[in-house]
């Protein structure tokens, strides 16, 4: 075992997320507190924010930690702990479903921007809980003698799922009435 790596590194996921947490969020402290500094006004700073490279990537990787919070945070009020096999899954049917999602964004090159990358994030972050939530649906099928609070978790993340969908649905509409296609 190599010394070095190992004092690099440390073994633990939950320390090492923490550290991603706390680099995240001083990096994108540190982008925003110079833009203020050097750009005296709001819209100067919003703007150099919002163009200069790196401070894109800065901050989108600090939407992306936030991201990875909530789904955490999520998981943790509706499901506990993940079996492995739930974990197996998920990530299996993620790779394919990205990829695919992937291929067919590239038909609308020209048309990918910022607002694209959220959306397809969106869907994504549903999708996951979705699938999530089928497969515990089907555990509870089988099990007997599981406690209320199961069941309860359970049925509030299927009403928020639900929530989210009409949500989505509702305002993909509103955007389609809004600007109608060619």
């Amino acid at each position: 075992i190599d010394p070095i790596a190992t004092a690099i590194v440390p073994a633990d996921p939950m320390v090492r997320f923490a550290s991603y947490l706390a680099t995240s969020a001083l990096l994108a402290l540190g982008a925003v507190s110079h833009a203020a500094v050097t750009r005296k006004q709001f819209y100067p700073a919003a703007i150099y924010l919002t163009t200069a490279k790196a401070n894109v990537v800065i901050l989108g990787n600090f939407a992306f930690m936030l991201a990875v919070v909530l789904a955490k945070t999520l998981q943790s009020a509706f499901f506990g702990e993940l079996r492995r096999d739930e974990v197996e899954e998920v990530v299996h049917k993620a790779k394919y479903a990205v990829m695919e999602t992937l291929f067919a964004l590239t038909i609308f090159r020209e048309e990918l921007d910022m607002r694209v990358l959220v959306l397809f994030s969106e869907l994504v972050f549903l999708k996951v809980f979705h699938w999530l939530a089928r497969m515990r649906v089907d555990l509870i099928a089988r099990s007997h003698g599981l406690p209320w609070l199961v069941h309860l978790r359970l049925q509030m993340l299927l009403l928020v799922l639900v929530a989210a969908d009409v949500a989505v649905s509702g305002l993909m509409v509103l955007q389609l009435m809004a600007h109608p296609g060619p």
